[in-house]
């Protein structure tokens, strides 16, 4: 989903390819979404990713359901030049806040669920995002679920979130 504010007015894109391949085409992809757009807001789930174009301010604000490496956002920042690209984990619900309408009717996916709550719970906390892991990791909470590696303390909030997610849509009966 690309959304698109131009002269204050706001417009909707659908489109099957992702996020970051229509991005690709820089600004030219500008001149590709003209018209009145009116793609529906789709649920959160079905999407890969999303842009907001702030043609006003030479603005792009983008956010993809899954991790996306930096090395990959950076070249996509190359591509727009003039343009001043930023990252958010806000989902659907973000982009439509930032495109200056109401999101209420919007529920944050599990992995904006998990992401928020991860960030609230390291916020003022001196607990050690790696360390939470290595005690989810010891308390029987498979590796397969995402938890390994990454030895960052941002990639370990990454990772505890991703799995935090994973068990949001297993449901309550799934175990670890």
């Amino acid at each position: 989903m690309i959304t698109v504010v131009r002269s204050g007015a706001v417009a909707d894109y659908g489109f099957d390819d992702g996020v970051t391949s229509l991005l690709a085409h820089g600004p030219g992809l500008m001149d590709r979404l003209q018209g009145p757009g009116g793609a529906p807001l789709i649920e959160h789930e079905d999407l890969g990713g999303g842009a907001l174009l702030d043609a006003d301010r030479n603005g792009l604000q983008v956010w993809w359901a899954g991790p996306m490496e930096d090395r990959v956002v950076d070249r996509l920042a190359r591509l727009w030049p003039g343009w001043t690209m930023r990252r958010h984990a806000g989902g659907l619900r973000r982009q439509v806040e930032l495109s200056g309408r109401d999101a209420a009717g919007i529920d944050p996916d599990e992995d904006e669920a998990a992401r928020r709550l991860v960030a609230v719970f390291f916020e003022d906390s001196a607990l050690d995002p790696r360390e939470v892991r290595r005690l989810l990791l010891k308390d029987g909470v498979r590796a397969d679920r995402g938890l390994e590696g990454a030895d960052s303390a941002a990639g370990a909030k990454g990772q505890i979130a991703a799995y935090l997610a994973g068990v949001l849509r297993a449901g309550p009966d799934a175990g670890p």
